[in-house]
């Protein structure tokens, strides 16, 4: 007796079904991960345009970032072009962390100006696994040319460098 065997079984089906599906999340978790780490760059790169602007903004206004007459650069064309730009992920994590922001749908670069310096800062996604603010990672640029990486407390009262701003670098 002979069989003619025309097709899979329903044991070869299922398995095949359970790589594809092992294969498929394993993909997912590697998009993510990515993607994450993309918006972690677009944060990077334009806070680095934050610092440039600031600097031709400073250099226009006579040597100052806040000019006796006209706006400050927290107020100005230059500021506004980036300030809503801000990766989705990074919004959330401020919400998160109960970071309040000056615009009014909290979806703006933090931002500290003073008349001679300021510095700029937004949670990094990759990087920040914490829920409060203490505990996000943010990348800070400021007018001393400084930027990088930083954690821990955040205090604005009297400070406009990254490295006063945050209790540590990363």
């Amino acid at each position: 007796m002979t069989k003619n065997k025309e097709g899979f079984t329903l044991i070869e089906l299922l398995v095949v079904v359970a790589i594809i599906g092992i294969l498929a999340g394993i993909a997912f978790l590697s998009i993510s991960g990515a993607r994450e780490t993309a918006f972690d760059a677009t944060i990077q790169s334009e806070l680095s345009q934050v610092r440039s602007a600031a600097e031709q903004f400073y250099y226009d206004q006579g040597g100052t970032y806040t000019p006796d007459t006209g706006d400050d650069f927290d107020e100005s064309d230059a500021w506004n072009r980036f300030a809503t730009d801000i990766p989705p992920c990074s919004v959330d994590l401020m919400d998160l962390a109960g970071i309040e922001t000056t615009d009014a749908d909290g979806e703006e670069y933090q931002i500290v100006v003073r008349n001679q310096a300021f510095a700029a800062w937004a949670p990094l996604c990759a990087a920040s696994d914490g829920e409060t603010a203490d505990e996000l990672v943010y990348w800070c640029v400021d007018s001393t040319g400084d930027s990088g990486r930083y954690g821990g407390t955040i205090d604005t009262d009297d400070n406009w460098s990254c490295e006063d701003i945050f209790e540590n670098s990363l």
